[in-house]
């Protein structure tokens, strides 16, 4: 019993924490891959529009200098792919590879939609570095019409080693968060049990008869006063059953003094009391 009480508080609490633990285990991590995309998704963004207007005199044909070049420093210094598509699919120039050695990409899902002046965000394997990838593809215009097309594009194995690193540092944390909640989870159901223990032991006490048993009244809140409680009681019944006691001892010297024989008999004529005159006579 002392023990039942004990396990069942705390494997109830600690169930609770596990459950709570596996929900955030499962569900955070794709919560955090989302996020993570979306925020690299607006950061490639944001990329296009600084080298929108570097780009868009090359796809005018007022641009001078080496576009190649152009895009391959940018890339060095932000870890992006960047790939420059004229409005008839062409690669004009790519940062990883020969645009002469590409093939058309026009019908990239991307690439078709920023001809038709639509931003486009896909996750797919890149036919030409056979790697999944994520692209970023937005429409170059000149004076509100669309002239080309520019796709900025991430390794995903790059995101998702850091997505690596993430659910293992988020795994720690909830490692440790489990730990200290079932250390205060067992301090709780100590708290909790202990009291209801001490009581279940002298109510037993009681019942045998011992009076003299009290509960600890040093805790705080409602154990405090069951506490105060109990012990009134057990006081109340300790004063109750003395003066019973008294009562009895009275009454059997008052008929230990009768020298006449004397007993009293119950409703179905049992001998509940009688006097030693009586009993030499029986």
């Amino acid at each position: 019993m002392k023990k039942t009480l004990f396990l069942r508080i705390f494997s109830g609490y600690a169930t609770v924490i596990i459950l709570l633990a596996a929900a955030v285990m499962l569900f955070a991590p794709p919560l955090m891959r989302k996020h993570f995309i979306e925020e690299k998704a607006s950061s490639l963004e944001h990329m296009a529009v600084l080298l929108e207007p570097q780009i868009v005199p090359y796809l005018t044909g007022s641009g001078t200098g080496d576009l190649r070049g152009l895009v391959a420093a940018f890339s060095r210094e932000t870890g992006t792919r960047i790939t420059v598509i004229d409005m008839t699919g062409n690669v004009l120039a790519d940062s990883e590879k020969e645009a002469r050695d590409m093939e058309n990409h026009f019908y990239r899902p991307e690439i078709h939609a920023s001809l038709n002046g639509e931003k486009r965000m896909s996750i797919r394997r890149s036919s030409t570095l056979k790697q999944e990838m994520m692209y970023m593809s937005v429409p170059l215009e000149d004076s509100g019409r669309v002239v080309g097309a520019l796709r900025l594009s991430l390794f995903m194995k790059n995101l998702e080693a850091l997505l690596d690193i993430f659910r293992g540092e988020l795994l720690k944390a909830v490692g440790v968060m489990i730990l200290v909640a079932l250390l205060f989870v067992f301090v709780l159901s100590k708290s909790v049990s202990g009291p209801v223990r001490e009581v279940i032991d002298a109510s037993s006490r009681v019942a045998a008869g011992d009076f003299e048993v009290s509960v600890s009244a040093r805790r705080s809140g409602e154990f405090k006063r069951f506490a105060q409680s109990f012990n009134a009681m057990t006081g109340k019944l300790k004063t109750m059953f003395d003066e019973i006691r008294m009562k009895n001892e009275e009454i059997r010297g008052i008929l230990g003094s009768i020298r006449e024989g004397l007993c009293v008999l119950a409703g179905d004529d049992r001998i509940e009391l009688c006097n030693s005159s009586f009993r030499r006579v029986v």
